[in-house]
């Protein structure tokens, strides 16, 4: 949320579930690695989190698409739909009011 990224619904459970993944594997480099600059650590670090953002970034084009096809289907049935339709019939003619009828 600091970042100004989204951090509710689907898009924020998937953003924090590869972070944690993220964490999970560098902790692991961070853990064994001596060096003091930590440059196994930030070498892992690094890769993983371009791993990541390419991993959103095709997740966030294939969503553009299946947007813009979901667009086009429903423009699609919306079209079908005012074409499929019969035109309307005409009213139909109203009698005459009882109190014009003639008498016998």
């Amino acid at each position: 949320r600091a970042a100004g990224l989204p951090a509710e619904g689907l898009e924020g459970q998937a953003r924090a579930a590869g972070l944690a993944t993220v964490y999970a594997s560098v902790y692991r480099t961070w853990l064994q690695d001596d060096d003091p600059g930590l440059a196994r650590t930030m070498a892992v670090l690094d890769r993983r989190l371009r791993r990541g953002e390419r991993a959103l970034k095709s997740i966030d084009e294939a969503m553009t698409r299946l947007g813009g096809l979901a667009g086009f289907v429903m423009n699609a049935r919306k079209r079908a739909r005012t074409t499929d339709e019969p035109a309307a019939a005409p009213p139909e003619p109203t009698p005459p009011p009882a109190s014009a009828a003639p008498t016998v």
